[in-house]
């Protein structure tokens, strides 16, 4: 308004109108340029600064002072009266939990969104301390152990699982603290879930972060995490929703594999479908944090309680 004015009444020329007119619209998109660059600026710091608040965590370290069992002894999970509640938050996600469970069984966690089923497992790692109670494999509290001795008990794919840039063998044996891999074991348990190993070399990179990487779909990355688990050598194998990314067919030749590894060690199951959790020994049904239900699937169904209107309403599903 100030040019326009300044032209009305003769006081500039109109070459230098337009002149001013196209400065001042450069000095606007600098600035608003400049804006930008000082705000993606202050992300970037508020993410460093949570990375270094990461790093400056103080490491736990636990020595060992229990007898450390055979290898060949079956192991028990027992948990006591545990309760937890999420920091800063006053919900209680699971309210005195008690149960035992041993590695020669099969179990299923069933229930609805929320009920605490993964929260259960992720105590059960020692991710989480509970707020109250404990929890034991073979009488020694978890809180015990140290990180390289519940890697020897337990192998987790979780739902959110990590897709790992980097090649097929060191995502199945990543974990692997000895960097020496047994190729065919990979192999083997790749081809156990029904990867379509024949297709590529161990040494094939996967994702987009290298220029020869390819990248797989969903239900193949899914594969590559639970042969992840198989690699192990874990006294248990813990599935959180295992075959979410899996048509009918791939899942029902990994349910026969899972058959098969019960026999050799026990395995946790988080699952929606109940058609899976029928294959295992022993089932817990969960609501509002804590345990309502207890047994197998035949047992439940004869109870006609919570999980038998579970299980006959997904069954209408496929008639």
């Amino acid at each position: 308004m100030i040019l326009i004015q300044s032209i009305a009444e003769a006081d500039i020329t109109l070459g230098l109108f337009v002149s001013l007119i196209g400065s001042a619209e450069s000095v606007l998109w600098y600035t608003e340029d400049l804006s930008f660059s000082f705000s993606k600026l202050s992300q970037n710091h508020l993410e460093m600064k949570y990375y270094s608040d990461f790093m400056d965590l103080p490491e736990e370290k636990r020595e060992t002072t229990h007898e450390k069992r055979s290898d060949s002894e079956v192991c028990e999970i027992c948990f006591e009266n545990v309760s937890f509640t999420y920091p800063n938050s006053n919900k209680q996600i699971l309210n005195n939990i008690t149960f035992k469970y041993n590695s020669s069984q099969s179990l299923a966690l069933v229930g609805e969104n929320g009920s605490g089923k993964t929260t259960l497992i992720k105590l059960l790692c020692g991710l989480y301390t509970p707020d109250s109670g404990k929890i034991t494999i073979d009488n020694v509290n978890i809180n015990e152990m140290d990180y390289e001795e519940k890697k020897k008990y337990f192998s987790v794919i979780f739902q959110d699982f990590v897709k790992y840039q980097m090649s097929l063998r060191e995502n199945v044996a990543l974990g692997d603290t000895t960097k020496i891999y047994n190729d065919d074991k990979i192999y083997t348990v790749l081809k156990d879930v029904g990867f379509p190993i024949d297709t590529y070399t161990l040494e094939q990179q996967i994702g987009k972060f290298y220029d020869e990487g390819i990248d797989l779909s969903g239900g193949q990355w899914q594969k590559v995490a639970i042969a992840r688990a198989l690699y192990s050598d874990s006294k248990f194998i813990i599935l959180d929703e295992p075959t979410a990314s899996l048509d009918p067919v791939a899942e029902s030749k990994l349910y026969q594999l899972f058959q098969k590894i019960i026999h050799q060690r026990g395995y946790i199951m988080i699952s929606h479908r109940l058609a899976s959790a029928k294959l295992c020994d022993k089932i817990l049904v969960l609501q509002n944090g804590s345990i309502i239900e207890e047994g197998s699937h035949d047992e439940l169904m004869l109870q006609g309680g919570y999980y038998q209107k579970m299980y006959t309403k997904q069954s209408e599903w496929y008639k």
